[in-house]
């Protein structure tokens, strides 16, 4: 009897060692179901990481002069490489602004998402989309000018050094107007 305890207590260990050593070598635990573990859409958004320069643009008006919108972003994969989060610094009409995103890829449905909250906004914007050819494209809703919910259509196209995220409103007819332009480039 003593040493069928002891040889599930030494089965038991070497089963964890293996089991640990697996998780090491991998980042991934095997027991975790498939849902959980991470994929091609996340080695992409790894990819991004890094330090860029950020040359933006902004539309207060369809046909109005675009106001430029210059910072930087700090790209990072967070939590085991599950989530992107960008920190973006910048100046807008001469104030300072600050903002973070986290993107990430949702396994079980299949889509890209995205959290942004900022510093010139308590509102929190959450973004759901797709990506097709190279390109995410994101849907949202957040409020205009006077405090209305309008939504909204972003565009980005990841490249090794360099990305661009255009940002469309989208009428309730469906007509669409650029609001945002950033052209981002990877510190050398």
């Amino acid at each position: 009897m003593k040493s069928c305890k002891l040889a599930l207590i030494v089965l038991g260990l070497v089963g964890a060692f293996a089991l640990g050593n697996v998780v090491a070598q991998t980042g991934e635990n095997p027991m975790m179901p498939a849902w959980m573990k991470l994929g091609q859409e996340h080695k992409n958004l790894a990819e991004s990481c890094g330090d860029y320069t950020v040359t933006g643009k902004m539309w207060m008006a369809p046909g109005a002069p675009p106001m430029d919108f210059p910072g930087t972003a700090k790209r990072e994969m967070i939590l085991d490489g599950r989530f992107l989060k960008e920190s973006f610094s910048g100046v807008f009409m001469g104030q300072k602004f600050t903002g973070v995103m986290i993107q990430g890829y949702d396994t079980v449905n299949k889509e890209h998402t995205n959290v942004w909250v900022d510093s010139m906004s308590p509102y929190m914007s959450v973004g759901r989309g797709t990506m097709k050819d190279g390109v995410i494209t994101m849907h949202s809703t957040s409020p205009d000018e006077t405090g209305a919910m309008q939504k909204n259509k972003s565009l980005v196209t990841l490249a090794k050094d360099s990305f661009k995220m255009s940002m469309f409103k989208v009428e309730k007819d469906g007509t669409e107007s650029k609001q945002m332009e950033f052209d981002y480039a990877r510190k050398k």
